[in-house]
């Protein structure tokens, strides 16, 4: 299967989808869903992978989201937190351009579903530390402590922007801040 094709079929799934995206300036319009007669029950997170936008596709909300390479003159990586209908998602996205407004189009590189997160916990992202040292490729979820650092952590991952990939990782010397803490 050429290149081309893939690119066409990866179009053609998301336009039976409903998703109004940019993916190939060479594709034609996407058809609207009603136009077509099959049916898709569930969009699992592995098919927003390569997912090219500039506002996300109806359904979906964007949950806050930060720059994972800050350190950067210019950024070129970031972690977002998506809901769709009662599922979170997880998203490593890659800054693909700016407008002359200045707005981002982003590219998915990886995506998973998060758990439930119960009542008494919080994802925290961007403001995790491990081993003492900051590092903003972590998501965790910690328990929701009156602490300055949150240090009971039940479940993690690295959102590597080297490999592309978002991967669990031991919960073992992170702890994360808590942003109101003292406030």
């Amino acid at each position: 299967m050429s290149s081309s094709t893939k690119l066409l079929n990866a179009g053609t799934m998301l336009g039976l989808l409903g998703l109004g995206v940019i993916l190939s300036s060479a594709l034609p319009t996407m058809a609207h869903p009603s136009e077509n007669p099959v049916q898709i029950a569930r969009i699992t997170p592995r098919a927003y992978v390569g997912l090219t936008y500039r506002d996300l596709p109806k359904g979906l909300e964007n949950r806050g989201g930060w720059v994972i390479d800050s350190d950067r003159r210019d950024p070129t990586h970031g972690g977002a937190i998506i809901r769709q209908g009662q599922s979170q998602m997880l998203w490593l996205e890659r800054y693909i351009s700016r407008d002359a407004a200045g707005r981002v189009t982003y590219q998915v590189v990886d995506a998973l579903n998060l758990p439930e997160i119960l009542k008494s916990r919080e994802l925290a992202v961007g403001f995790c530390r491990l081993n003492g040292r900051s590092d903003r490729r972590i998501a965790a979820i910690v328990e929701a402590t009156n602490t300055e650092f949150r240090t009971r952590v039940h479940r993690a991952w690295q959102l590597n922007i080297n490999t592309g990939k978002i991967v669990p990782i031991s919960t073992r010397r992170i702890a994360c801040e808590n942003p109101g803490w003292g406030v």
